[in-house]
């Protein structure tokens, strides 16, 4: 319970940490909601950097509650213990979650059934299923993450790279200037830290302007391989309905082929919007 001097009262919190980006979202009475963006991070990869997105942005929204969903959370049990030791006393109280349960939250609610399919950074497909959360893909970006928007630019640096053995310059001549530097300077950066996704996450939303063959070609694999994680999560807990969520989702094509192969539908709700509610849902 909130004193009621505290200055903390009815402010609540709701966070989504992503892989390229975390948002927040501060419901705060009489005030208007309040909604930015930080850095994002990842708690399995590298939990020191997401302590250091997540603590600034907690101390200053100064809540009296909060709900965070966090890319890798699930992954690494012990690093969300020690997270929430470090936020303990910046909010009145802190619930921790993966991002893919928020996601299924902000998607269906706390209890209802259903496959969302998470598509930014990373990818995955979160089922819920008779009371238990269950996840598709989502093995990371070394031996999964299809249809993500890494796979995505990923794909596109790969493409330029052999249509440049073959002889063929216009490719590399479009994606060079979204790099903002000489292909092979990327492909330097890429490989010294490649634990770093968010540059070639970025390149995906670039995709569709691209005029090249390899554009279609890369956009169509990629809706391809989320489509799969339905029917795969179709084949295990039967036609469940499925909702889509995350910023690959903002590239026409790959929704469009979700939604006629897959009878899907655009999320409503966002993450962010929704753990703030659950941290209001908390206080109460």
């Amino acid at each position: 319970m909130t004193s009621g001097g505290d200055t903390r009262a009815g402010r609540f919190l709701g966070v989504d940490m992503g892989g390229s980006a975390t948002r927040a979202y501060l419901m705060q009475q009489p005030a208007a909601p309040r909604a930015w963006q930080a850095p994002g991070g990842n708690l399995t990869l590298d939990p020191e950097a997401a302590l250091d997105v997540l603590l600034p942005l907690v101390r200053e929204a100064a809540p009296s509650g909060a709900c965070l969903g966090l890319a890798g959370a699930r992954m690494a049990p012990a690093a969300v213990v020690w997270l929430a030791g470090e936020l303990e006393g910046h909010a009145g109280r802190i619930t921790l979650m993966s991002d893919a349960d928020l996601a299924l939250t902000a998607a269906f609610g706390a209890e209802a059934e259903g496959i969302v399919v998470c598509a930014g950074t990373g990818s995955v497909a979160a089922v819920r299923h008779l009371g238990a959360t269950h996840l598709v893909g989502g093995h990371g970006f070394l031996l999964d993450d299809a249809g993500s928007a890494y796979d995505i630019g990923r794909r596109l640096i790969a493409a330029a790279l052999r249509d440049r053995d073959r002889g063929d310059a216009s490719l590399v001549e479009q994606v060079e200037p979204l790099l903002g530097e000489p292909l092979d300077a990327f492909v330097h950066r890429a490989y010294a830290d490649p634990a770093d996704r968010a540059p070639l996450a970025r390149l995906a939303e670039h995709v569709p302007a691209i005029r090249h063959p390899a554009a279609s070609e890369i956009l169509a694999g990629a809706a391809g391989a989320l489509v799969e994680l339905v029917g795969i999560a179709r084949e295990r807990f039967g036609p469940l309905p499925v909702r889509l969520a995350g910023g690959v989702f903002r590239i026409q094509a790959i929704a469009e082929t979700l939604a006629q192969r897959c009878d899907a539908a655009l999320a409503q709700t966002s993450p962010e919007v929704a753990a703030a509610r659950l941290a209001a849902e908390a206080g109460a």
